[in-house]
């Protein structure tokens, strides 16, 4: 008798150890839903021609990424901002979600920014130019609450940033 009162029998094996689940789309169906299930599920994605899974933006997120020290807003910042941030559901089209913050193009992005109050809290300027310890954006991307989509810009991409804010937050 094993402890708690239990009994156990000598040479008898426990439950079969589990394997996670591996193999194409269709194998992994078919395990977890059995062939009616994999079936039905095959036939409904099958009809979903507008299907189309992207995988989640990393540009700005590698540790590798390069601190600029002297970037310039349309080469260096924009392509960050058009590839992490200007995404479907986020800074694509103005909406309540993203309190009217459009990062789309350069002119856009630039406008919306630099010496904007921010709408999410008062008194506070999304840029202030030459003092990136005052910009709500750096608060944003340094607490890791933006982007909200893929992993948090690694250091080098976040002060290129604070750098392009520092050195006057110029439409260069």
């Amino acid at each position: 008798m094993g402890m708690g009162g239990t009994m156990r029998a000598r040479g008898v094996a426990g439950p079969p150890a589990r394997r996670p689940l591996a193999g194409t789309l269709a194998e992994v169906a078919h395990a977890i839903l059995g062939m009616g299930g994999a079936v039905l599920l095959a036939a409904v994605l099958g009809g979903c021609s507008d299907l189309h899974v992207e995988p989640l933006p990393t540009v700005g997120s590698s540790v590798l990424d390069p601190e600029i020290p002297n970037p310039s807003f349309a080469a260096d910042i924009q392509p960050v901002f058009a590839s992490r941030c200007a995404v479907a559901g986020c800074h694509i089209t103005p909406t309540e979600a993203n309190l009217g913050l459009v990062l789309k193009d350069t002119a856009t992005s630039y406008n919306n920014l630099v010496n904007v109050d921010s709408v999410e809290v008062p008194g506070a300027k999304r840029v202030v130019p030459a003092d990136s310890t005052a910009s709500y954006l750096m608060f944003k991307l340094d607490a890791g609450e933006m982007p909200k989509s893929g992993p948090m810009l690694s250091a080098g991409t976040r002060n290129t940033i604070r750098n392009w804010i520092d050195q006057g937050a110029a439409y260069n």
